[in-house]
């Protein structure tokens, strides 16, 4: 069942969903930047296999956080939008049908 928000509920609810939305940000991050790190490695052939499977490993350490980190946002019972941006909705009820309160990371509240 989806839970609806209020404003002041979304509002309260970012005291967990910040931080959990700063770290899949970051990760998300971190996971690019391995990534285009192998992709320029391998192409000039300046990378070890070892090498090359100890960074893939860590990028999918990070991607299996962030996977973690979405599963707590939807058990609070928000949803993340944009893994790169940190974009957030928050169901709510309005005149009886759903729409969604945004919330971007960076900002202060929901409005």
């Amino acid at each position: 069942m989806e839970r609806y928000f209020t404003v002041e509920e979304a509002n309260h609810a970012l005291a967990l969903v910040s931080p959990i939305v700063s770290d899949i940000v970051a990760k998300m991050n971190q996971a690019k930047r391995i990534h285009e790190e192998v992709k320029t490695e391998r192409e000039r052939a300046h990378i070890s296999e070892t090498e090359l499977l100890g960074k893939l490993r860590m990028a999918e350490k990070l991607l299996n956080e962030v996977e973690y980190h979405m599963k707590e946002l939807e058990s609070v019972g928000a949803m993340l939008k944009d893994l790169t941006l940190g974009l957030v909705d928050f169901p709510c009820l309005h005149d009886a049908r759903v729409v969604y309160l945004c919330w971007m990371l960076g900002e202060k509240n929901v409005s």
